[in-house]
């Protein structure tokens, strides 16, 4: 219930879309409550099926926007964390005005909502699908390296994951990993273990799975940061 009220931001056409591609995929049919898994309940990918009939709706209900509007939202899925409209103005390469007009008719739509003054979307599902398709795969392409140059240049922890996450989609990479490794470790001096499990999920997709190395410093932060769950405040 806890990850379907995330997934769907409580939006009741979300939640009964979600509801019901979960029914209709067979994989599930027998043993529905193994989604999520115990452990990985806010982690856990959605199912193979799921995501393909949601898609659908979720695609549905963006078709009217303008492009701009496209590319700020996509912008703003990409990114991974809250954002703000600098931010998207840089990466979108628009003015700061137009970029707030825009993330105020977002917002009415009900698609983005502003907290903590930064926009985050209301249903992590719909930041899923935009990231992936809601634009052409150049113009995403050319939005991913102005953010990432956008979020490294903040220089805190956040944004930084932030930009390491978006340079390891482009595949394993030892630079990057080193990167996402030596946030990891930033990330558990500050007593910040959620950050710290992000920065290690970043390291883990930048690793090269044939590395013994890699994969051996990527168990020992692992322990590490389950440790730090376990281990009682003082």
């Amino acid at each position: 219930a806890r990850r379907l009220a995330v997934e769907s931001g409580g939006n009741p056409f979300l939640a009964v879309t979600l509801i019901r591609a979960l029914a209709r995929t067979s994989r599930l049919a027998d043993d529905l409550l193994k989604w999520p898994p115990p452990t990985k309940t806010m982690d856990a990918p959605l199912p193979p099926g799921v995501s393909q009939f949601v898609r659908m709706a979720i695609l549905t209900q963006l078709a009217g926007l303008s492009q701009p509007r496209l590319y700020t939202l996509a912008a703003a899925a990409m990114a991974g964390v809250p954002v703000d409209a600098a931010l998207l103005a840089a990466a979108t390469a628009s003015d700061l005005a137009s970029t707030e007009e825009t993330l105020t008719d977002l917002e009415r739509r009900r698609i983005l909502v502003f907290r903590d003054g930064r926009f985050a979307f209301v249903a992590g599902v719909v930041a899923a699908v935009v990231a992936r398709e809601a634009i052409p795969a150049g113009k995403r392409e050319s939005i991913r390296g102005r953010l990432i140059e956008a979020l490294t240049s903040r220089g805190d922890l956040e944004s930084r994951i932030a930009a390491t996450a978006l340079r390891a989609k482009a595949g394993p990479s030892a630079e990057v990993f080193e990167a996402a490794v030596s946030e990891v470790r930033e990330a558990l001096e500050e007593g910040a273990r959620r950050t710290a499990q992000r920065a290690l999920r970043v390291a883990e997709q930048a690793s090269d799975p044939s590395d013994a190395e890699a994969a051996a410093t990527i168990g020992e932060l692992r322990r590490t940061v389950e440790m730090r769950r376990t281990t009682p405040c003082a």
